[in-house]
């Protein structure tokens, strides 16, 4: 932004310089001077220009632009050397000209900026962006007067909060985010309840932060396990043994009827290193942005969800072989791994309109369970759209009721064991909520960007468990709800010592029989 305000006055400076160089031509002292103002314009414009943001494809009819007029209007000018007067008066409009055409193209750059910001195109998650602190449920038709009257009062900006294919699904559409100015946010509570009072919204809430946490984990040490896959790194996967992994393997290897799809599982993270060498065979790109993670956490959760097994390279998932599943990513935190709650639930919308079958949230933040309608919103449409929503039921050692959108009405929630089936000392627990599950969350080890690997513990290394399993059941039964999916997980999962806090372990094997014993 800074480069996008430095680049008139730069451009300014540049031709000033250079038309009066020109025109000192001949006179050593005073020619120098100009010059040497033209060289460091110079230097100052190109650097200004290109820290603009503007796009490539905006830049270089920029740049072949400014330098056309850098040839011509000091030539121009020359021609008028005869006469001071004439010169300097010919300068000064050409400058005038060229402020006023770049202050109308500036007017629409960040017109265009504002408009591609306020449809959501813009995904860099920039740490400048707007910190959108409330949620609001217009009412209706609402009254524009009293709308406009409020945000003149507490100077307050207001756009529309999401964007979806499908919004007669329900009222997302009509969310709209409200930014206080730097220094209000003490009056929120009072513009809530103005809000209220005027009968402009059916619902207010903030705008939540989401922060992950990764927790770096020692490296496990090899297993020797004949699982009949040539992966290197297979004996790492201590989670394997835990969730008889082997036995999956084998039923899938006799089992007579072939997927009915390649279900998708969209990891919903800080992005995915979409050419890593265990994943890219499996990866489908949503948008090119999507397609690298600065953070690693990401593409750690991809590779534990759907590492692409039996290519004689790093690790494996719990499909055996390509044909099963594919990932995708949908960036919703930044490169810093936070994000806000607006940003996740478009995610949500964007991954279900994308298609996915699976949709896997490795994150969440402390939150009131009464304050989750919009994420309520967002679930019921990706079911709507035939996708499971599985959730990260957090690290803190609390109960996950208290924690978003773990504790949202209609998602699978995973809590995390260790190498004996207990509750790993972080996880939260799930006993308040209606789909609690429990898979391995403890120095998992899995995919990190640029052909690495690394491990990880959390409840977000056990979630991607969860969703690729879930993803394999649904490519063989693609109508799949989530009750019917949790029940077979809870009806099939393995009782450990603290069963009563974290829900039941799975049992992929046992899932999957069940799964086909019921088609069959």
């Amino acid at each position: 932004m800074l480069g996008f305000l430095l680049y008139p006055p730069a451009l300014l400076l540049t031709i000033l310089g250079l038309s009066l160089w020109l025109y000192f031509d001949g006179r050593n002292r005073i020619a120098s001077w100009w010059r040497g103002l033209f060289s460091g314009s110079l230097v100052l414009y190109l650097l200004s220009l290109f820290s603009s943001g503007l796009s490539w494809e905006q830049l270089w009819p920029t740049l072949i632009r400014d330098l056309f007029l850098l040839a011509i209007i000091p030539s121009v000018l020359k021609t008028f050397g005869g006469s001071r007067k004439v010169f300097f008066a010919m300068l000064l409009l050409t400058l005038g000209l060229v402020a006023w055409f770049e202050s109308r193209q500036a007017q629409k750059a960040l017109a265009q900026l504002r408009e591609k910001t306020a449809e959501g195109e813009s995904e860099t998650l920039s740490t400048t962006e707007l910190d959108w602190e409330y949620l609001i449920d217009l009412k209706g038709e609402p009254s524009q007067e009293a709308l406009s009257r409020l945000a003149k009062a507490y100077k307050f900006q207001i756009r529309k909060a999401f964007r979806m294919q499908h919004p007669e699904w329900g009222h997302l559409d009509e969310y709209y985010l409200i930014d206080l100015p730097e220094g209000s946010e003490e009056k929120g509570p009072e513009l809530e309840k103005e809000l209220y009072q005027q009968g402009l919204v059916d619902w207010v809430e903030e705008n939540e932060t989401i922060q992950i946490q990764p927790i770096e984990a020692r490296l496990p040490k090899p297993r020797r396990k004949d699982y009949g896959l040539n992966d290197p790194e297979l004996g790492r996967l201590w989670s394997f043994d835990l969730m008889q992994v082997n036995r999956l393997y084998d039923f899938l290897r006799l089992l007579p009827v072939k997927p009915q799809k390649k279900a998708l599982i969209a990891i919903l993270d800080t992005g995915i290193d979409g050419q890593h060498e265990d994943l890219k065979t499996q990866y489908q790109s949503i948008k090119s942005e999507y397609d690298k993670d600065v953070r690693e956490h990401g593409t750690h959760c991809a590779g534990i969800a759907a590492a692409v097994s039996n290519n004689g390279i790093g690790i494996a998932s719990l499909a055996p072989s390509t044909g099963y599943m594919q990932v995708a990513s949908v960036k919703v935190l930044n490169d810093y791994g936070s994000g806000h709650q607006n940003r996740i639930i478009q995610g949500i919308l964007e991954a279900a309109d994308a298609g996915a079958d699976v949709i896997s949230l490795s994150l969440g933040g402390r939150s009131s369970p009464s304050k989750q309608k919009a994420y309520e919103e967002a679930v019921a449409y990706a079911h709507r759209a035939g996708a499971i929503v599985v959730v990260a039921a957090g690290n803190d050692n609390r109960n996950a009721r208290f924690y978003a959108p773990a504790n949202v009405s209609g998602v699978i929630t995973v809590a995390a064991v260790d190498s004996t089936g207990s509750k790993a000392s972080f996880s939260n627990t799930v006993q308040a909520l209606p789909y609690g599950i429990a898979a391995p969350g403890v120095a998992i080890y899995s995919t990190t960007p640029n052909n690495t690997y690394k491990s990880f513990s959390g409840t977000s290394m056990a979630t991607p468990y969860v969703a690729g399993l879930l993803a394999l059941m649904k490519s063989y039964q693609p109508d799949l709800t989530t009750r019917e999916a949790w029940q077979i997980l809870h009806d099939t999962g393995k009782e450990t010592p603290d069963g009563k806090y974290t829900g039941r372990l799975i049992q992929p094997a046992a899932a999957l029989r069940q799964l086909m014993g019921t088609n069959n």
